[in-house]
Order: C-alpha cells, then sequence, then structure tokens
C-alpha cells in the first residue's frame, strides 16, 4: 500500500471512531436528560476509558454528577478533564459549576476567564455554558449572563440552546415577559417536534414561579402530549402538583416518572416525603427501602423509614432505621422532636422501656410543648413498675391536655399499686363516667373499696356493723356484657367470691353457696371457694 492510501486509511479510521465517540457521547447525554442516570454514568465511564483525553466526556458526567447533588464527584472528573486536557476549556466550566454551587462567583469567575480565553470568545458551546454556570447555580449573575448569549447569537443566531438558557436568565431576573419571549424564539427555531415538549418544560417552570398554577399544569401536560417519553415531564408535573397539596395527582405523575427513569436519591425523598404526608405507609416502606438499599446513609430516608416501620408495627425495624438516622445525621441535619418520638414509641413497643424514657425526654427538650408524650412516659414508667414517676407524667396529661378514659385506667392501678386507694377510686370514678360500657370502671372501683373497707372494717366485730362498700361495684361488673370476655375470668371468680362471702356474713347461706359455685365456674381449682361451698351444703 502506497503511503497515501495508508494515510487516507488512517485518516477514515479516525473520522469513524471520532464520529462513534460523537456518537456515545450523544447516546450518554440523551439517557442522562433522560434521568437513567445509572445507565448514563456507565456509558460517560466507558467513553472515558476508551478515549482518556475526551474533554466533554469528564464535563459532561460532572455536569451529571452535579444534577444528582454529588458535588465530590462532580469536582474529581472536572479536576482530572483538566488535568488530562489541560487546554480544554470545558472542565474550567465545570470547575466554574463546582465554584458558583458553593457561592463563590469570584472562583466562578476565573474559571469562565479561562474557559473564554482558550476559546477567544469564538465557540457557542463554551459561551452557552459558561452562561449557565452564572443562571442555574447557588451563585447567581443572570446579566452577566445574558452579556455572554448575546456574544453567542452574535456568533450563530439561531442557536436552540442559546434561546433556552437566555430565557432562563430573564427567568432568574423574575422577567417573565422576555423569558416568554426567548422560549418562543427557542420554539420556533426548533423543527424537531418531540423537542418542542422541552420548550413547554421551561414555559411551566416560569408559571410555577409566578404561581400560576393553572397555567403552569397546562405547559407541562402540553410538553407531555409533544413528548411522552420524556421522562423529565411527568417529574415537574408531579412536584407541581405536590406543591398545590393535590397529592393523589403527584403520586400519579411519580409513579410514571419512576416507571421511565433511574431517579436520583434527591426523588426518593421527595417521594418519600409525598407517601408520608399521604400516611401511605406500605408505599412509603417500599420506597424508603429501595433507597436504603441503594445509599442507607441518606438522613431523611432513614428517618421515613423509621417513622413507616412504626406506623405499619414494625418496631424493630423502626428503631434500627432511626438508629441509623441519628448515626449518619450531618451538621446541617435537623432532628425533630418527632425523631425521638418515634424512636421512643418503637422502643417501648419492645418493652426497651428505660431507652424509651430516655428517647421521649429529648423529644419534650426539643419541642417542651409536644406535651402529648408524656402520656407514653407515663405508659412506659407504668410498663417498669416504677409507678410513682408514671402518676406524675399522668397527673401532667391529665391536667394540661384533654385525657382518655385510659390515662384514667392507668393512672388509678398506679395509685392503687401506691396504695393510695382513694385516689385510686375517683380516678376509676372519671372511667366510669368517660367509658360507662366498660367493665374496668366498676371492676377496679371494686377493688379500691375493697381495700378502703378493710381499714374501715378492723375493729368492727359485728358482721352486720360491717362496711360493705365494693358490693355494689362487684354487682355492676358481672352485670356488664363485656365481663363475659376470657380476660376477666380471674376478676368474675374475684367478684363472685367477695359476693359470695358478703352473704355468708349476712346469714343468707343459700345466696353464698350460688355465689360460690359461680366464682368455681370461672376457677374451679379454688379450695377456699370449694370448701366453703362444702361445709354450706352440709349445714342444709
Amino acid at each position: 500500500m502506497s503511503s497515501l492510501k495508508k494515510i487516507t486509511a488512517i485518516y477514515f479510521i479516525f473520522i469513524i471512531f471520532n464520529n462513534l465517540l460523537a456518537q456515545s457521547l450523544d447516546e450518554a447525554t440523551s439517557l442522562w436528560h433522560s434521568h437513567k442516570y445509572n445507565s448514563a454514568s456507565r456509558l460517560f465511564k466507558k467513553i472515558i476509558e476508551n478515549s482518556p483525553t475526551n474533554a466533554e466526556a469528564y464535563y459532561r458526567l460532572g455536569e451529571m454528577y452535579l444534577e444528582c447533588e454529588k458535588l465530590d464527584s462532580a469536582r474529581i472528573y472536572f479536576s482530572t478533564g483538566t488535568e488530562k486536557v489541560p487546554n480544554g476549556p470545558w472542565n474550567y466550566v465545570g470547575l466554574a459549576k463546582v465554584n458558583a454551587e458553593g457561592s463563590n462567583l469570584a472562583e466562578a469567575r476565573k474559571n469562565t476567564d479561562k474557559a473564554l480565553n482558550l476559546t477567544a470568545n469564538k465557540d457557542v458551546n463554551i459561551l452557552n455554558e459558561c452562561a449557565e454556570v452564572y443562571i442555574h447555580h447557588a451563585a447567581k449573575d443572570p446579566k452577566y449572563a445574558l452579556t455572554l448569549l448575546e456574544q453567542s447569537l452574535k456568533l450563530d443566531p439561531k442557536n436552540i440552546h442559546t434561546y433556552i438558557l437566555k430565557g432562563d436568565a430573564y427567568r432568574a431576573m423574575n422577567d417573565g415577559t422576555n423569558a416568554l419571549k426567548a422560549y418562543d424564539d427557542a420554539e420556533m427555531n426548533d423543527k424537531n417536534t418531540p423537542k418542542k415538549g422541552h420548550y413547554h418544560i421551561h414555559k411551566g417552570r416560569l408559571y410555577k414561579q409566578g404561581k400560576s398554577f393553572d397555567a403552569a399544569e397546562s405547559a407541562y401536560l402540553k410538553a407531555i402530549e409533544l413528548a411522552p417519553n420524556n421522562a423529565a415531564s411527568y417529574k415537574e408535573l408531579g412536584d407541581l402538583y405536590y406543591q398545590a397539596r393535590k397529592y393523589n395527582k403527584s403520586k400519579e405523575y411519580y409513579d410514571k416518572y419512576l416507571s421511565m427513569a433511574e431517579p436520583t436519591m434527591d426523588f426518593y425523598k421527595q417521594y418519600a416525603r409525598l407517601m408520608y404526608l399521604m400516611k401511605d405507609f406500605q408505599s412509603l416502606k417500599k420506597i424508603t427501602s429501595t433507597a436504603s438499599g441503594i445509599d442507607n446513609n441518606v438522613f431523611l430516608i432513614n428517618r421515613l423509614a423509621g417513622y413507616a416501620a412504626f406506623e405499619l408495627k414494625e418496631y424493630d425495624a423502626g428503631e434500627k432505621y432511626l438508629a441509623q438516622m441519628f448515626k449518619v445525621k450531618k451538621p446541617n441535619d435537623t432532628l425533630l422532636a418527632s425523631d425521638y418520638e418515634y424512636y421512643g414509641k418503637c422502643l417501648s413497643k419492645q418493652k426497651k422501656d428505660s431507652l424509651a424514657i430516655e428517647a421521649y425526654k429529648k423529644a419534650l427538650e426539643i419541642d417542651p410543648k409536644k406535651e402529648e408524650i408524656h402520656g407514653d412516659m407515663a405508659f412506659s414508667y407504668f410498663s417498669m413498675k416504677k409507678y410513682k414517676e408514671a402518676i406524675v407524667e399522668y397527673e401532667y396529661k391529665i391536667k394540661n391536655l384533654k385525657p382518655n378514659a385510659n390515662d384514667y385506667i392507668y393512672l388509678g392501678r398506679c395509685y392503687y399499686f401506691e396504695k393510695m386507694y382513694v385516689k385510686a377510686d375517683t380516678a376509676y370514678m372519671k372511667v366510669m363516667e368517660l367509658a360507662p360500657s366498660s367493665p374496668q370502671g366498676p371492676l377496679w372501683r371494686a377493688y379500691c373499696n375493697s381495700m378502703i373497707e378493710q381499714e374501715l372494717n378492723k375493729d368492727i366485730k359485728d358482721p352486720k356493723q360491717k362496711k360493705w362498700l365494693a358490693k355494689p361495684f362487684y354487682e355492676q361488673f358481672i352485670s356488664m356484657p363485656d365481663a363475659s370476655k376470657d380476660i376477666y375470668k380471674k376478676d368474675n371468680a374475684n367478684a363472685y367470691s367477695y359476693l359470695g362471702y358478703y352473704y355468708l356474713q349476712n346469714d343468707d347461706n343459700k345466696k353464698a353457696v350460688e355465689m360460690y359455685q359461680k366464682a368455681l365456674e370461672f376457677d374451679p381449682n379454688n379450695k377456699e371457694v370449694k370448701d366453703a361451698v362444702e361445709q354450706l351444703k352440709k349445714k342444709g
């Protein structure tokens, strides 16, 4: 082969290789813009592996990481890009975006100036990317961005991307009129119908920023109509419905987005928030489980996974998720009273009450107004048989909040076990008022009065002179329909034994036998009652 033919062959191989690289880069960028981040990342990295000096590949991958809020990863690829191609402008723009994201406009300007100098301000793509630095990141300078975009339009008056950025710059300046005109100019210059959907996304963002819900909704729906395969439109519309508190509609479009995209962790967090607001704990469990499988160090995901686990009565899982949340907390993460409240409840349900109380105390330190936590603390103290401490918490709750029958039931028990029988009787009087169909009130009033009467009767010899304070409450208890439940078997035995003894002491042997026999139905092995029945039968 002649030298000329060899050179020609090498040239064509070079052209083909570059075309393949360009196609691969376009494909990877398309995957990224379709929110298929994992697939895009793999392809970008493959391109870099095959072509280590492809500066744009480093840049696009770094940009994608910026969008995914992975600032450190973005910085690494931008820095590597400048090392591999020191005279290439792309990755200086990338470093400028990192600077702007960190609110360092001065450093951002140095890096964009370097990129612009390397291209002598003649490269439309670099001018546009430099303009974007000052539009879409934390530190903004949209007026300077517009000067760069005007230079870009002089070089290419019909560049679609330039007009989109121009619209975004005006949107950043709250100039809706000029923003819409720029988006319309972009659409007018684009002959690709599916791509026209993209402009409606930008219009939707503008209307959303201006709090014009109906116009934003129409724009996003138009974007979906024109480009039904663009996942971004579904997410944007889901975000709009979320903001408008139309949670069912938000979920509908988030689910469509989820079926099309490979979401970022930011999306998983947003979806999890939505499921929590909707009290859809099964879906919340599913989405947080998926997110945790990707990264189990995300503060919010662990929080909401813990909340969901508690609501689904999966207390061990709830404890583990919330413990992980505390472990991975970063300085900018804020702990809520509800974090410790849920943690305490998960612990309490597993009978880890001493740890639960510590969690409840921390919750109250954060938000003393969450006074209902005093009821949770009271129950944990009760479970630990720390009745004095439980009394303090129940009394606080009853005084400061709207108490329920259970509060009085447990407070009465605490008084009873602390031998404060009169106070216990008063508590169960309140139970009878709040829950008249519950056997708990008359049953425990009977127990309290049985103890009170022991003290009153200790010096009385004549049975007919004794106080039988428990009798009316035992009688009321055994007459109640719910008293027949198995949980009251022992209490029924006690009630009938007491009544049998009452009739025995008052010389009504027939009634005494009747009561004792009823007691044996509930406790057949009670030797004392058996003996009493035998003795009474012998007496006839």
